[in-house]
Protein backbone atom coordinates (compact mmCIF):
# COMPACT_ATOMS: atom_id res chain seq x y z
CA UNK A 1 0.00 0.00 0.00
CA UNK A 2 2.84 2.47 0.60
CA UNK A 3 4.14 1.84 -2.53
CA UNK A 4 0.71 3.05 -4.24
CA UNK A 5 0.60 5.78 -1.80
CA UNK A 6 3.75 7.22 -3.13
CA UNK A 7 2.44 6.65 -6.34
CA UNK A 8 -0.64 8.81 -5.62
CA UNK A 9 1.49 11.38 -4.35
CA UNK A 10 3.70 11.68 -7.12
CA UNK A 11 1.19 11.00 -10.29
CA UNK A 12 -1.06 13.32 -8.67
CA UNK A 13 -0.43 16.72 -10.50
CA UNK A 14 -0.16 14.52 -13.91
CA UNK A 15 -3.28 13.59 -14.32
CA UNK A 16 -4.52 12.50 -17.93
CA UNK A 17 -7.00 14.25 -20.26
CA UNK A 18 -9.15 12.51 -22.46
CA UNK A 19 -7.13 10.14 -25.56
CA UNK A 20 -8.58 10.51 -28.83
CA UNK A 21 -10.56 7.65 -29.91
CA UNK A 22 -8.32 4.67 -31.09
CA UNK A 23 -8.66 1.21 -32.68
CA UNK A 24 -7.67 -1.77 -30.26
CA UNK A 25 -7.12 -5.45 -31.35
CA UNK A 26 -8.71 -6.58 -28.32
CA UNK A 27 -12.06 -5.16 -27.07
CA UNK A 28 -11.37 -2.48 -24.73
CA UNK A 29 -13.62 0.60 -23.05
CA UNK A 30 -12.81 3.72 -21.92
CA UNK A 31 -12.64 3.41 -17.62
CA UNK A 32 -11.41 5.91 -14.82
CA UNK A 33 -8.37 5.52 -13.57
CA UNK A 34 -6.92 7.22 -10.17
CA UNK A 35 -9.62 7.17 -8.18
CA UNK A 36 -11.80 8.95 -11.16
CA UNK A 37 -9.24 11.16 -11.99
CA UNK A 38 -7.29 9.94 -15.65
CA UNK A 39 -8.54 8.07 -18.54
CA UNK A 40 -7.72 4.37 -19.53
CA UNK A 41 -9.02 1.86 -21.29
CA UNK A 42 -10.41 -1.53 -19.74
CA UNK A 43 -11.36 -5.15 -20.60
CA UNK A 44 -10.42 -8.84 -20.47
CA UNK A 45 -8.58 -11.18 -22.46
CA UNK A 46 -9.27 -15.20 -22.00
CA UNK A 47 -6.96 -17.70 -21.68
CA UNK A 48 -7.15 -21.34 -21.11
CA UNK A 49 -6.38 -22.39 -17.03
CA UNK A 50 -4.41 -25.16 -18.55
CA UNK A 51 -2.17 -23.84 -21.31
CA UNK A 52 -0.66 -27.31 -22.09
CA UNK A 53 -3.99 -29.19 -23.04
CA UNK A 54 -6.13 -26.07 -24.45
CA UNK A 55 -9.33 -27.38 -23.26
CA UNK A 56 -11.49 -27.00 -20.76
CA UNK A 57 -11.53 -24.19 -17.74
CA UNK A 58 -10.72 -20.57 -19.44
CA UNK A 59 -9.86 -17.48 -17.08
CA UNK A 60 -10.41 -14.16 -18.04
CA UNK A 61 -6.76 -11.83 -17.30
CA UNK A 62 -8.22 -8.64 -16.23
CA UNK A 63 -6.11 -5.84 -18.32
CA UNK A 64 -5.90 -1.68 -17.49
CA UNK A 65 -4.10 -0.17 -20.51
CA UNK A 66 -3.29 3.51 -20.06
CA UNK A 67 -2.36 4.46 -23.88
CA UNK A 68 0.40 6.95 -24.76
CA UNK A 69 -0.04 10.32 -24.86
CA UNK A 70 1.81 11.25 -27.55
CA UNK A 71 0.41 11.59 -30.69
CA UNK A 72 2.71 9.03 -32.74
CA UNK A 73 3.29 6.64 -29.73
CA UNK A 74 6.94 4.41 -29.58
CA UNK A 75 5.53 0.62 -30.75
CA UNK A 76 7.58 -0.74 -27.91
CA UNK A 77 5.17 -0.47 -24.33
CA UNK A 78 5.59 -1.16 -20.44
CA UNK A 79 4.49 -3.96 -18.67
CA UNK A 80 4.85 -4.13 -15.12
CA UNK A 81 4.74 -6.82 -13.10
CA UNK A 82 3.37 -6.80 -9.74
CA UNK A 83 4.90 -8.23 -6.27
CA UNK A 84 4.06 -10.26 -4.04
CA UNK A 85 3.67 -12.58 -4.84
CA UNK A 86 -0.24 -11.74 -5.34
CA UNK A 87 -0.46 -8.32 -5.65
CA UNK A 88 -2.55 -7.24 -8.63
CA UNK A 89 -0.92 -5.07 -11.30
CA UNK A 90 -4.19 -3.39 -12.09
CA UNK A 91 -4.42 -2.13 -8.73
CA UNK A 92 -1.02 -1.46 -7.78
CA UNK A 93 0.91 0.52 -10.57
CA UNK A 94 -1.66 3.08 -12.15
CA UNK A 95 0.53 5.54 -10.15
CA UNK A 96 3.57 4.01 -11.60
CA UNK A 97 1.67 4.00 -15.56
CA UNK A 98 0.92 7.59 -14.86
CA UNK A 99 4.50 8.49 -14.93
CA UNK A 100 5.99 6.21 -17.92
CA UNK A 101 2.75 6.83 -20.58
CA UNK A 102 3.79 9.90 -21.99
CA UNK A 103 6.00 8.15 -25.03
CA UNK A 104 4.60 4.50 -24.93
CA UNK A 105 1.60 2.87 -23.36
CA UNK A 106 1.69 0.77 -20.08
CA UNK A 107 -0.13 -2.08 -20.38
CA UNK A 108 -1.21 -3.31 -16.93
CA UNK A 109 -2.35 -7.02 -16.99
CA UNK A 110 -3.28 -9.03 -12.96
CA UNK A 111 -1.23 -12.45 -13.49
CA UNK A 112 -4.06 -15.35 -13.24
CA UNK A 113 -4.61 -15.99 -9.51
CA UNK A 114 -4.71 -12.03 -8.57
CA UNK A 115 -6.68 -8.93 -8.54
CA UNK A 116 -9.55 -9.11 -11.42
CA UNK A 117 -8.16 -12.44 -12.80
CA UNK A 118 -9.60 -15.34 -11.35
CA UNK A 119 -8.65 -13.95 -7.85
CA UNK A 120 -7.58 -17.25 -5.27
CA UNK A 121 -8.24 -15.40 -1.89
CA UNK A 122 -9.05 -17.17 1.13
CA UNK A 123 -12.34 -15.74 3.16
CA UNK A 124 -11.38 -16.98 6.63
CA UNK A 125 -11.90 -14.15 9.14
CA UNK A 126 -8.69 -12.76 10.89
CA UNK A 127 -8.71 -10.35 14.20
CA UNK A 128 -5.69 -8.62 15.01
CA UNK A 129 -4.76 -11.12 17.65
CA UNK A 130 -4.72 -14.15 15.84
CA UNK A 131 -2.58 -11.98 12.99
CA UNK A 132 0.15 -11.49 15.63
CA UNK A 133 -0.02 -14.90 16.99
CA UNK A 134 1.37 -16.87 13.61
CA UNK A 135 2.35 -16.55 10.29
CA UNK A 136 -0.42 -18.36 8.71
CA UNK A 137 -2.78 -20.31 9.69
CA UNK A 138 -2.61 -23.94 8.67
CA UNK A 139 -5.64 -25.22 9.11
CA UNK A 140 -7.93 -22.42 7.50
CA UNK A 141 -5.45 -22.24 4.53
CA UNK A 142 -5.91 -26.45 4.15
CA UNK A 143 -10.10 -25.41 4.15
CA UNK A 144 -9.34 -22.18 1.77
CA UNK A 145 -7.23 -25.01 -0.50
CA UNK A 146 -9.93 -27.57 -0.74
CA UNK A 147 -12.42 -24.84 -1.84
CA UNK A 148 -10.14 -23.31 -4.29
CA UNK A 149 -9.72 -26.74 -5.81
CA UNK A 150 -13.55 -26.93 -6.74
CA UNK A 151 -13.49 -23.86 -8.96
CA UNK A 152 -9.32 -23.70 -9.96
CA UNK A 153 -6.46 -26.26 -10.32
CA UNK A 154 -3.91 -24.71 -8.01
CA UNK A 155 -1.37 -27.22 -10.51
CA UNK A 156 -2.09 -24.33 -12.86
CA UNK A 157 -0.51 -21.15 -11.24
CA UNK A 158 2.94 -21.12 -11.43
CA UNK A 159 4.62 -18.16 -12.83
CA UNK A 160 6.07 -19.96 -16.06
CA UNK A 161 2.01 -19.92 -16.95
CA UNK A 162 1.21 -16.92 -15.88
CA UNK A 163 4.65 -15.04 -17.97
CA UNK A 164 3.41 -17.62 -21.32
CA UNK A 165 -0.46 -16.04 -20.16
CA UNK A 166 1.59 -12.08 -20.29
CA UNK A 167 3.40 -13.38 -23.93
CA UNK A 168 -0.38 -14.45 -25.17
CA UNK A 169 -1.89 -11.04 -24.31
CA UNK A 170 1.38 -8.91 -25.72
CA UNK A 171 1.03 -10.86 -29.48
CA UNK A 172 -2.45 -10.32 -29.38
CA UNK A 173 -2.54 -6.25 -28.60
CA UNK A 174 -0.32 -6.05 -31.63
CA UNK A 175 3.42 -5.52 -30.02
CA UNK A 176 6.30 -7.18 -31.15
CA UNK A 177 8.69 -6.01 -27.99
CA UNK A 178 8.12 -5.04 -25.02
CA UNK A 179 9.67 -3.39 -21.84
CA UNK A 180 9.09 -4.97 -18.60
CA UNK A 181 9.43 -3.96 -15.42
CA UNK A 182 8.96 -5.73 -12.21
CA UNK A 183 9.76 -4.88 -8.35
CA UNK A 184 10.29 -8.00 -5.72
CA UNK A 185 8.71 -11.18 -6.86
CA UNK A 186 7.70 -8.85 -10.55
CA UNK A 187 11.58 -9.39 -10.95
CA UNK A 188 11.15 -13.36 -10.58
CA UNK A 189 8.38 -13.11 -13.33
CA UNK A 190 10.04 -10.98 -15.34
CA UNK A 191 13.49 -12.97 -15.37
CA UNK A 192 11.39 -15.99 -16.41
CA UNK A 193 9.48 -13.85 -18.94
CA UNK A 194 12.74 -13.32 -20.45
CA UNK A 195 13.91 -16.95 -20.39
CA UNK A 196 11.14 -18.07 -21.88
CA UNK A 197 9.79 -15.62 -24.45
CA UNK A 198 13.27 -13.31 -24.76
CA UNK A 199 12.78 -12.43 -28.25
CA UNK A 200 9.89 -10.25 -27.28
CA UNK A 201 12.07 -8.29 -25.09
CA UNK A 202 13.21 -4.89 -25.73
CA UNK A 203 14.44 -4.18 -22.13
CA UNK A 204 13.37 -5.97 -18.77
CA UNK A 205 13.96 -2.91 -15.21
CA UNK A 206 14.59 -5.33 -12.03
CA UNK A 207 13.78 -3.33 -8.65
CA UNK A 208 14.46 -5.64 -5.82
CA UNK A 209 15.94 -8.43 -7.51
CA UNK A 210 14.50 -11.78 -6.83
CA UNK A 211 15.95 -14.45 -9.06
CA UNK A 212 14.47 -17.68 -8.87
CA UNK A 213 17.74 -19.34 -7.25
CA UNK A 214 16.98 -17.22 -4.31
CA UNK A 215 13.49 -19.47 -3.07
CA UNK A 216 11.64 -17.28 -0.71
CA UNK A 217 11.65 -17.72 2.10
CA UNK A 218 15.34 -19.67 2.44
CA UNK A 219 17.83 -16.82 2.62
CA UNK A 220 15.35 -14.40 5.33
CA UNK A 221 17.14 -15.38 8.56
CA UNK A 222 20.54 -14.04 6.39
CA UNK A 223 19.23 -10.73 4.40
CA UNK A 224 17.69 -9.73 7.63
CA UNK A 225 20.47 -9.57 9.41
CA UNK A 226 22.41 -7.80 7.10
CA UNK A 227 19.82 -5.20 7.04
CA UNK A 228 19.43 -4.55 10.83
CA UNK A 229 23.47 -4.48 11.33
CA UNK A 230 23.23 -1.68 7.98
CA UNK A 231 20.78 0.16 10.17
CA UNK A 232 22.76 -0.61 13.18
CA UNK A 233 25.65 0.92 11.63
CA UNK A 234 23.64 4.19 10.32
CA UNK A 235 22.20 5.26 13.79
CA UNK A 236 25.87 4.85 15.05
CA UNK A 237 27.26 7.63 12.83
CA UNK A 238 24.40 9.75 13.20
CA UNK A 239 25.18 11.69 16.14
CA UNK A 240 20.89 12.11 16.73
CA UNK A 241 20.29 8.82 16.50
CA UNK A 242 23.54 7.92 18.41
CA UNK A 243 22.91 10.69 20.86
CA UNK A 244 19.42 9.31 21.52
CA UNK A 245 19.98 5.42 21.36
CA UNK A 246 23.69 4.88 22.42
CA UNK A 247 24.02 1.19 22.54
CA UNK A 248 21.02 -0.09 20.01
CA UNK A 249 22.33 -3.05 19.48
CA UNK A 250 22.70 -4.14 22.82
CA UNK A 251 19.17 -2.93 23.54
CA UNK A 252 18.15 -5.03 20.53
CA UNK A 253 19.62 -8.22 22.18
CA UNK A 254 18.08 -7.80 25.60
CA UNK A 255 14.92 -7.37 23.72
CA UNK A 256 15.48 -10.87 21.91
CA UNK A 257 16.16 -12.27 25.23
CA UNK A 258 13.36 -10.92 27.02
CA UNK A 259 10.89 -12.19 24.42
CA UNK A 260 12.56 -15.65 24.06
CA UNK A 261 11.56 -16.06 28.10
CA UNK A 262 8.20 -15.27 27.70
CA UNK A 263 6.15 -13.35 25.33
CA UNK A 264 4.19 -10.02 25.92
CA UNK A 265 0.86 -8.79 25.71
CA UNK A 266 0.67 -5.29 23.71
CA UNK A 267 -2.08 -2.85 23.63
CA UNK A 268 -2.12 -0.01 20.81
CA UNK A 269 -4.46 1.53 18.81
CA UNK A 270 -4.44 2.94 14.94
CA UNK A 271 -7.05 4.77 13.51
CA UNK A 272 -9.10 4.54 11.51
CA UNK A 273 -9.49 0.88 11.58
CA UNK A 274 -8.43 0.51 15.33
CA UNK A 275 -9.79 3.19 17.21
CA UNK A 276 -10.01 1.42 20.96
CA UNK A 277 -6.70 -0.30 22.21
CA UNK A 278 -6.65 -4.07 21.16
CA UNK A 279 -4.69 -6.06 23.25
CA UNK A 280 -1.72 -8.83 21.10
CA UNK A 281 0.67 -11.25 22.23
CA UNK A 282 3.81 -10.69 20.64
CA UNK A 283 6.37 -14.06 20.87
CA UNK A 284 10.44 -13.94 19.70
CA UNK A 285 9.42 -15.60 16.89
CA UNK A 286 6.66 -13.31 15.46
CA UNK A 287 8.88 -10.24 16.86
CA UNK A 288 11.81 -11.67 14.48
CA UNK A 289 9.77 -11.80 11.53
CA UNK A 290 7.85 -8.49 11.73
CA UNK A 291 11.61 -6.75 11.83
CA UNK A 292 11.78 -8.04 8.25
CA UNK A 293 8.57 -6.54 7.64
CA UNK A 294 9.14 -3.27 9.12
CA UNK A 295 13.03 -3.04 7.36
CA UNK A 296 10.90 -3.42 3.89
CA UNK A 297 10.40 0.50 3.95
CA UNK A 298 13.07 3.14 4.63
CA UNK A 299 10.30 4.93 6.70
CA UNK A 300 9.35 2.29 8.21
CA UNK A 301 13.34 2.33 9.23
CA UNK A 302 13.78 5.25 10.50
CA UNK A 303 11.09 4.57 13.26
CA UNK A 304 12.40 1.01 14.24
CA UNK A 305 15.58 2.19 16.72
CA UNK A 306 12.84 4.22 18.29
CA UNK A 307 10.38 1.42 18.75
CA UNK A 308 13.37 -0.98 19.94
CA UNK A 309 14.24 1.71 22.55
CA UNK A 310 11.07 1.45 23.54
CA UNK A 311 10.51 -2.35 23.76
CA UNK A 312 13.87 -2.41 25.88
CA UNK A 313 11.84 0.35 28.02
CA UNK A 314 9.42 -2.71 28.68
CA UNK A 315 6.92 -0.29 26.06
CA UNK A 316 6.32 -2.35 22.88
CA UNK A 317 3.59 -0.12 21.86
CA UNK A 318 5.56 1.26 18.90
CA UNK A 319 6.46 -1.74 17.65
CA UNK A 320 2.79 -3.20 17.52
CA UNK A 321 1.96 0.21 16.05
CA UNK A 322 4.66 -0.45 13.18
CA UNK A 323 4.04 -4.31 12.57
CA UNK A 324 0.09 -3.51 12.12
CA UNK A 325 0.22 -0.43 9.68
CA UNK A 326 2.95 -2.17 7.69
CA UNK A 327 1.90 -5.95 7.67
CA UNK A 328 -1.05 -6.86 9.46
CA UNK A 329 -3.35 -4.11 8.04
CA UNK A 330 -2.63 -5.36 4.42
CA UNK A 331 -2.85 -9.13 5.00
CA UNK A 332 -6.33 -9.71 3.71
CA UNK A 333 -5.67 -8.40 0.13
CA UNK A 334 -2.53 -11.16 -0.14
CA UNK A 335 -4.59 -14.39 -2.54
CA UNK A 336 -2.77 -17.03 -0.39
CA UNK A 337 -4.02 -19.34 -3.06
CA UNK A 338 -2.18 -17.99 -5.63
CA UNK A 339 0.66 -16.97 -2.84
CA UNK A 340 1.16 -20.41 -1.80
CA UNK A 341 0.82 -21.94 -5.21
CA UNK A 342 3.73 -20.00 -5.88
CA UNK A 343 5.59 -20.89 -3.01
CA UNK A 344 5.14 -24.54 -2.03
CA UNK A 345 5.71 -25.19 -5.83
CA UNK A 346 8.75 -22.70 -7.13
CA UNK A 347 10.92 -22.66 -3.31
CA UNK A 348 10.12 -25.42 -1.12
CA UNK A 349 10.89 -28.34 -3.44
CA UNK A 350 14.50 -27.06 -3.96
CA UNK A 351 15.42 -25.88 -0.17
CA UNK A 352 17.76 -28.88 1.36
CA UNK A 353 17.86 -29.40 5.14
CA UNK A 354 21.17 -28.94 4.97
CA UNK A 355 20.55 -25.11 3.23
CA UNK A 356 17.85 -24.46 5.97
CA UNK A 357 20.57 -25.20 8.35
CA UNK A 358 23.25 -22.95 7.05
CA UNK A 359 20.65 -19.94 6.18
CA UNK A 360 19.07 -19.72 9.81
CA UNK A 361 22.14 -20.38 11.98
CA UNK A 362 23.34 -17.67 14.69
CA UNK A 363 20.97 -15.06 13.08
CA UNK A 364 18.22 -13.09 15.12
CA UNK A 365 14.96 -14.50 13.51
CA UNK A 366 16.06 -18.06 12.54
CA UNK A 367 13.51 -20.28 11.03
CA UNK A 368 10.32 -19.58 12.72
CA UNK A 369 8.78 -18.47 9.32
CA UNK A 370 10.59 -21.87 6.96
CA UNK A 371 9.03 -23.76 9.39
CA UNK A 372 5.80 -22.59 8.96
CA UNK A 373 5.38 -22.06 5.54
CA UNK A 374 7.00 -25.64 5.02
CA UNK A 375 3.89 -27.12 7.10
CA UNK A 376 1.93 -25.07 5.29
CA UNK A 377 2.90 -26.75 1.60
CA UNK A 378 2.29 -29.74 2.98
CA UNK A 379 -0.59 -31.61 0.63
CA UNK A 380 -0.65 -28.45 -1.65
CA UNK A 381 -0.70 -29.80 -5.49
CA UNK A 382 2.17 -30.52 -7.29
CA UNK A 383 2.61 -28.68 -9.90
CA UNK A 384 5.93 -30.28 -10.96
CA UNK A 385 8.58 -27.34 -11.63
CA UNK A 386 11.32 -28.60 -13.25
CA UNK A 387 14.54 -28.05 -11.24
CA UNK A 388 16.13 -25.33 -14.18
CA UNK A 389 13.42 -23.30 -12.62
CA UNK A 390 15.69 -21.74 -10.30
CA UNK A 391 18.70 -21.76 -12.39
CA UNK A 392 20.48 -18.92 -13.56
CA UNK A 393 18.85 -16.79 -16.75
CA UNK A 394 21.13 -16.45 -19.57
CA UNK A 395 20.10 -13.67 -22.36
CA UNK A 396 22.17 -11.01 -23.93
CA UNK A 397 18.80 -8.37 -23.82
CA UNK A 398 19.38 -5.22 -21.73
CA UNK A 399 18.84 -4.97 -18.48
CA UNK A 400 18.71 -2.39 -15.28
CA UNK A 401 18.84 -4.10 -12.27
CA UNK A 402 18.63 -1.69 -8.98
CA UNK A 403 19.05 -3.25 -5.67
CA UNK A 404 18.59 -1.24 -1.80
CA UNK A 405 21.90 -1.89 0.40
CA UNK A 406 19.72 -2.19 3.62
CA UNK A 407 16.96 -4.58 1.80
CA UNK A 408 16.02 -6.51 4.36
CA UNK A 409 14.94 -9.56 1.32
CA UNK A 410 16.24 -8.86 -1.87
CA UNK A 411 19.87 -7.82 -0.77
CA UNK A 412 22.26 -6.90 -3.40
CA UNK A 413 24.26 -10.11 -3.64
CA UNK A 414 21.50 -11.83 -5.36
CA UNK A 415 21.16 -9.05 -7.94
CA UNK A 416 24.55 -9.41 -8.75
CA UNK A 417 24.63 -13.35 -8.66
CA UNK A 418 21.83 -13.10 -11.46
CA UNK A 419 23.23 -10.42 -13.46
CA UNK A 420 26.56 -12.54 -14.02
CA UNK A 421 24.62 -14.45 -16.81
CA UNK A 422 22.61 -11.39 -17.98
CA UNK A 423 25.41 -10.02 -20.56
CA UNK A 424 24.24 -6.52 -21.16
CA UNK A 425 23.31 -5.94 -17.49
CA UNK A 426 24.07 -2.56 -15.10
CA UNK A 427 23.03 -3.03 -11.36
CA UNK A 428 22.77 -0.50 -9.57
CA UNK A 429 23.07 -0.57 -5.55
CA UNK A 430 21.57 2.31 -3.39
CA UNK A 431 23.35 2.76 -0.35
CA UNK A 432 20.70 4.22 1.47
CA UNK A 433 17.83 2.10 -0.48
CA UNK A 434 15.36 -0.58 1.10
CA UNK A 435 13.29 -3.14 -0.41
CA UNK A 436 11.02 0.01 -2.12
CA UNK A 437 13.95 1.40 -3.65
CA UNK A 438 12.01 3.92 -6.02
CA UNK A 439 11.64 8.10 -6.26
CA UNK A 440 12.36 10.82 -8.85
CA UNK A 441 16.12 9.20 -9.17
CA UNK A 442 15.38 6.18 -9.49
CA UNK A 443 12.56 6.76 -12.32
CA UNK A 444 14.55 9.08 -13.74
CA UNK A 445 17.30 6.47 -14.17
CA UNK A 446 14.37 3.74 -15.25
CA UNK A 447 12.97 5.64 -18.25
CA UNK A 448 16.67 6.89 -19.47
CA UNK A 449 17.11 3.33 -19.64
CA UNK A 450 13.96 2.14 -21.11
CA UNK A 451 14.32 5.02 -23.79
CA UNK A 452 17.29 4.40 -24.85
CA UNK A 453 17.12 0.75 -24.84
CA UNK A 454 20.67 0.42 -23.44
CA UNK A 455 22.42 0.48 -20.06
CA UNK A 456 25.82 2.01 -22.34
CA UNK A 457 26.28 5.83 -21.02
CA UNK A 458 23.35 5.48 -18.58
CA UNK A 459 23.94 8.14 -15.43
CA UNK A 460 23.05 7.29 -11.73
CA UNK A 461 25.13 9.18 -10.24
CA UNK A 462 21.74 10.63 -8.50
CA UNK A 463 21.13 7.64 -6.35
CA UNK A 464 24.81 9.02 -4.28
CA UNK A 465 22.35 12.00 -3.34
CA UNK A 466 19.57 9.34 -2.17
CA UNK A 467 19.53 10.09 1.93
CA UNK A 468 18.05 8.09 4.55
CA UNK A 469 14.54 9.27 6.36
CA UNK A 470 15.62 11.57 9.63
CA UNK A 471 15.40 8.65 12.24
CA UNK A 472 12.68 9.77 14.71
CA UNK A 473 13.91 10.36 18.01
CA UNK A 474 10.84 11.23 19.94
CA UNK A 475 7.39 9.47 20.24
CA UNK A 476 4.41 11.30 18.53
CA UNK A 477 2.85 11.33 22.27
CA UNK A 478 5.43 14.32 22.61
CA UNK A 479 5.54 16.14 19.42
CA UNK A 480 4.37 18.92 20.63
CA UNK A 481 1.54 19.37 18.35
CA UNK A 482 -1.59 20.83 19.89
CA UNK A 483 -5.31 20.08 19.27
CA UNK A 484 -5.87 23.36 18.37
CA UNK A 485 -3.07 23.52 16.20
CA UNK A 486 -4.49 20.39 14.22
CA UNK A 487 -7.95 21.79 13.74
CA UNK A 488 -5.87 24.60 12.59
CA UNK A 489 -4.09 22.49 10.06
CA UNK A 490 -7.49 20.20 8.80
CA UNK A 491 -8.89 21.37 6.01
CA UNK A 492 -8.72 20.87 1.74
CA UNK A 493 -5.58 21.54 0.33
CA UNK A 494 -4.03 21.04 -3.35
CA UNK A 495 -1.38 20.56 -5.66
CA UNK A 496 -3.21 21.65 -8.83
CA UNK A 497 -6.32 22.67 -9.79
CA UNK A 498 -8.78 19.61 -9.32
CA UNK A 499 -5.88 17.76 -7.50
CA UNK A 500 -7.35 17.50 -3.99
CA UNK A 501 -5.51 16.61 -0.42
CA UNK A 502 -8.11 16.44 2.59
CA UNK A 503 -6.79 17.13 5.69
CA UNK A 504 -8.84 15.91 9.36
CA UNK A 505 -8.18 15.90 12.86
CA UNK A 506 -8.87 12.87 14.60
CA UNK A 507 -8.18 12.82 18.28
CA UNK A 508 -4.38 12.92 18.18
CA UNK A 509 -3.54 12.29 14.75
CA UNK A 510 -4.38 13.95 11.41
CA UNK A 511 -6.32 11.37 8.51
CA UNK A 512 -5.52 12.43 5.40
CA UNK A 513 -7.60 11.21 1.77
CA UNK A 514 -5.06 11.08 -1.00
CA UNK A 515 -6.47 11.75 -4.85
CA UNK A 516 -7.41 8.28 -5.95
CA UNK A 517 -6.70 6.08 -2.66
CA UNK A 518 -9.21 3.70 -1.76
CA UNK A 519 -9.40 5.15 1.77
CA UNK A 520 -8.09 7.52 4.60
CA UNK A 521 -3.93 7.07 5.96
CA UNK A 522 -3.26 8.14 9.62
CA UNK A 523 -0.27 10.90 9.90
CA UNK A 524 1.38 11.10 13.50
CA UNK A 525 2.89 14.60 14.74
CA UNK A 526 6.48 14.33 14.76
CA UNK A 527 6.82 18.43 15.82
CA UNK A 528 4.29 21.43 16.44
CA UNK A 529 3.65 21.73 12.53
CA UNK A 530 5.14 18.20 11.21
CA UNK A 531 3.38 14.98 10.64
CA UNK A 532 4.53 11.58 8.87
CA UNK A 533 2.90 8.14 7.60
CA UNK A 534 4.31 5.23 9.82
CA UNK A 535 6.44 3.41 7.32
CA UNK A 536 5.41 6.12 4.54
CA UNK A 537 7.25 7.79 2.24
CA UNK A 538 7.67 11.15 3.11
CA UNK A 539 6.64 14.41 5.62
CA UNK A 540 4.28 16.79 5.95
CA UNK A 541 4.64 20.53 7.38
CA UNK A 542 2.14 22.69 8.03
CA UNK A 543 3.51 26.73 7.26
CA UNK A 544 2.02 29.75 8.77
CA UNK A 545 1.60 33.21 6.76
CA UNK A 546 2.96 36.33 8.51
CA UNK A 547 -0.39 37.00 9.89
CA UNK A 548 -0.30 33.47 11.67
CA UNK A 549 -3.25 32.08 8.83
CA UNK A 550 -2.17 28.25 7.70
CA UNK A 551 -2.73 28.30 4.13
CA UNK A 552 0.27 26.27 2.71
CA UNK A 553 1.73 23.05 3.63
CA UNK A 554 4.91 21.25 2.10
CA UNK A 555 5.67 17.78 1.52
CA UNK A 556 8.91 16.68 1.82
CA UNK A 557 9.88 13.55 0.10
CA UNK A 558 13.50 12.25 -0.13
CA UNK A 559 14.05 12.98 -3.83
CA UNK A 560 11.57 16.04 -4.01
CA UNK A 561 8.96 18.60 -2.32
CA UNK A 562 5.38 18.90 -3.15
CA UNK A 563 4.20 22.09 -2.04
CA UNK A 564 0.27 22.43 -1.61
CA UNK A 565 -2.38 25.45 -0.90
CA UNK A 566 -5.44 25.50 1.32
CA UNK A 567 -8.55 25.46 -1.12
Amino acid sequence: MMFRILGFLIAGSALAAAQSPRAWPIPLTACKAMGGRAEAMCGSYEVFENRAARTGRKIKLNLMVFPALDAAPLPDPLFPLAGGPGEAAVQTYQGLAMQYHQKRDVVLVDQRGTGGSNLLTCNWKEDVASSFARIVPIDELRNCRKQLEKTADLRLYTTSIAMDDLDEVRAALGYEQINVYGGSYGTTAGLEYLRRHGDHVRTLTLLAVVPPSFRVPLPFPHTVQRSLEGLFSRCDADPGCHAAFPKLRDEFRAVLDRLARAPVKVSFTSPPAIKDPVEVTLSAEMFGDFLRRVLYTVPGMSLLPMAIDGAWHGDFEMFARLCYELSVRTNPTIPYGMYYSILCNESFPFITERERALMTKDTYIGDYRLGQQRAACAGWPDARVPASFVEAVKSDRPVLLVSGELDPAAQPEYAAEAAKSLFRSRHIVVRNGSHGVGGPCIAGIVAHFIDAGSTNGLDASCVDAIKLAPFRLHDPKHSGMTTKAMAEYAGTYETAPGVNYVFRAEGSIMMVQFPGAPGEVAMYPMSENQIYMLGGQGEVEFLRDPDGAVKRLVVHLSERELPMTRK
